[in-house]
C-alpha cells in the first residue's frame, strides 16, 4: 500500500490540479482527468524525464494524513466516480509504437476501440497514412480493422511497418495476381502468400517454389532477405517459378 500510495502521489505532485478541491457539478469529468494524467504520467516516465520538483512531492507526501475507516453508508456520488473511474483505467492502454526499428512515440487508446482508431492515431504519431500501416505484433500480423484492439492481445507495443502492393506471376498462368506486402516482410513470407493466394487449401510444396525478379530469371531471390534488403517495394513485378532440386 505504501509504494501504491507513493506512485498517486508522484502523479499528484506533476498534475497538481487533481490534488484540489473539485467542485460537484464538475465531479463527472474527474475520471477524465484521472486517466489523462496517469497516462502521460507514464509516458513520461517511459521517455526517461524526472521529477521536476522534488520539493512539491515532499510537501504532498508531509501534508497527506492517513484516512480514517470509513463504517458509515456509502456515497452514491463518490462511488459513481470511483466506478467510472476504474473502468476507465481498466480500459485504457498506452502503445508503444516502433517504427523503422525504432520507438516513434506513444499514443493512448481504449481496448473496447477498433483497431482502425489505432491507426489513426499511429498516423498522427508516424505521418503514415492509416490505409497504408500493417501493424505487427510479435511477428503476427493484425487483419480485421472493425475488430476490438482487446481481440489482439496488444499490451504495450506494437510495430507499423508500410504497405504495398506487388504483382506475382505464376509460370503456367497468364495473368498475374496482385499481393499486398510490407516492409517487414522477408521474401519467404510474401512467398508463402502468393502461394496461399494460387493454391488456397490445395496441397503444394513450398520449398520447391522461389520467387525472382521478371527479367532476371537466372536468379532468385534469398528466402531469409527482407523485401527492402532486396529492392521490392511497390509495383515489384515477380514471378512464382518451381525449382525441384535432386
Amino acid at each position: 500500500m505504501v509504494l501504491v500510495g507513493t506512485a498517486f502521489k508522484r502523479v499528484r505532485t506533476r498534475w497538481q490540479s487533481l490534488s484540489k478541491q473539485w467542485k460537484e457539478e464538475c465531479m463527472e469529468f474527474l475520471p477524465f482527468v484521472v486517466v489523462t494524467g496517469c497516462l502521460l504520467h507514464n509516458f513520461i516516465i517511459k521517455c526517461n524525464k524526472p521529477m521536476q520538483d522534488d520539493k512539491n512531492f515532499e510537501c504532498i507526501r508531509e501534508e497527506d494524513e492517513e484516512l480514517p475507516i470509513y463504517n458509515g453508508e456509502m456515497n452514491e456520488s463518490g462511488k459513481r466516480i470511483r466506478d467510472s473511474l476504474a473502468n476507465r483505467l481498466n480500459r485504457c492502454i498506452s502503445v508503444i509504437v516502433h517504427w523503422r526499428n525504432k520507438e516513434a512515440g506513444c499514443v493512448s487508446v481504449r481496448t473496447d476501440e477498433a483497431l482502425w482508431e489505432l491507426k489513426k492515431k499511429i498516423q498522427e504519431v508516424i505521418f503514415l497514412d492509416a490505409n497504408n500501416q500493417e501493424l505487427v505484433l510479435e511477428d503476427r500480423r493484425l487483419l480485421g480493422d472493425d475488430l476490438p484492439i482487446s481481440s489482439f492481445g496488444i499490451t504495450n507495443y506494437v510495430a507499423v511497418f508500410r504497405k504495398f502492393r506487388v504483382s506475382i506471376k505464376k509460370e503456367d498462368l497468364l495473368n498475374p495476381i496482385y499481393v499486398t506486402a510490407d516492409n517487414g516482410m522477408t521474401v519467404e513470407q510474401l512467398k508463402l502468400k502468393a502461394l496461399n493466394i494460387f493454391y488456397g487449401s490445395g496441397s503444394y510444396s513450398e520449398h520447391c517454389y522461389f520467387l525472382q525478379r521478371e527479367g532476371q530469371e537466372d536468379m532468385v531471390l534469398d528466402n531469409h532477405l527482407t523485401l527492402p534488403s532486396v529492392n521490392v517495394d511497390e509495383g515489384s513485378a515477380l514471378n512464382l517459378v518451381f525449382k525441384k532440386y535432386e
